[in-house]
């Protein structure tokens, strides 16, 4: 029989984790960005 190797590469080298991220940490900037853009004056 032959016996295949798999390798199995850690979470942080696929793609998805990171598009899945990419959400929740855009709203996160945006709430920082938010308040500041519409706190300054003219």
């Amino acid at each position: 029989m032959n016996q295949k190797l798999i390798a199995i590469k850690p979470w942080y080298r696929h793609p998805w984790p990171w598009i899945l991220m990419a959400g929740p940490f855009i709203v996160v900037i945006a709430g920082f960005i938010t308040p500041l853009s519409g706190g300054q004056k003219q």
